[in-house]
């Protein structure tokens, strides 16, 4: 199966620290997703950026940012199609390469679908 790179989305279009060009093929919402997090206390965790330290916010769960959260999105879409009947590279054309689907130039295509 080819290589699928995904770049992450905000609410108002790229991220700001996402990459973007002619080979991207998919894009999906990657600021502020919501996901587990493991907290060992209640202090904030490091995210290597001295003013923006990950606040767990008590209930297990953290917003997380980045192009690694937007990836996933775009792998379980895929993931549901196979588990569902499709090879793998059908899979991926029914997700990212249908020209039916929505694009944005330099990003590929939109993939804001749950996965589950």
């Amino acid at each position: 199966m080819p290589s699928t790179p995904v770049v992450a989305l905000d609410d108002d279009g790229p991220a700001w620290f996402t990459n973007h060009g002619p080979w991207v093929q998919a894009c999906a919402p990657g600021v502020d997703v919501l996901s587990w997090f493991f907290a060992y206390d209640t202090h904030p965790q490091p995210t290597g950026d001295p003013d923006h330290p990950l606040q767990p916010d008590g209930n297990g769960w953290a917003k997380w940012s980045g192009t690694s959260f937007a990836a996933p999105i775009v792998a379980g879409v895929l993931a549901r199609r196979i588990t569902e009947g499709a090879q793998g590279d059908a899979a991926v054309e029914a997700v990212v390469g249908d020209p039916a689907l929505f694009r944005v130039k330099g990003l590929g295509t939109v993939v804001n679908v749950r996965p589950w």
